[in-house]
């Protein structure tokens, strides 16, 4: 009828009574965090050594959505680059990441701290429509 072209909904009941709710505006839907039945962690740090013999960590994220269960490994590099990416598309800052050091990057102190300052940046990602609904 009128009321679905205009972007109204009745509700869905039967009694015929009817519930006209306004369509969301773009902007609110923009801001307003999404819940989902998604845990995120990174529960904990790998050495890896690279092909050239340099030294570097990954940071196991691990997904747990519907039972299921999957981890992946990724450097920090990653992370800046996943930063720079979803900072481009929203409309507001992101948190910052850790800084990155010319040395002293593998200090367990400075793993430690990048390690839980990431597992927070993904776990707000994971509310951010855009961040979730970007087909990269």
């Amino acid at each position: 009828g009128a009321a679905a072209q205009a972007g109204y909904s009745n509700g869905g009941g039967s009694s015929g009574s009817r519930s006209l709710a306004r369509p969301q505006q773009s902007e609110d839907r923009l801001r307003k965090p999404v819940r989902l039945p998604i845990r995120l962690a990174i529960p904990r740090t790998e050495a890896e050594t690279g092909l050239l013999g340099q030294k570097f960590t990954v940071y196991v994220v691990e997904v747990t959505s519907f039972g299921l269960s999957s981890q992946v490994c990724h450097p920090f590099e990653d992370f800046e680059e996943l930063h720079a990416r979803i900072a481009s598309k929203v409309p507001f800052p992101l948190p910052s990441l850790p800084p990155t050091y010319w040395y002293g990057n593998e200090d367990p102190k400075t793993v430690e701290e990048r390690r839980q300052r990431l597992e927070e940046l993904l776990q707000q990602l994971l509310l951010l429509p855009q961040a979730l609904e970007d087909g990269e």
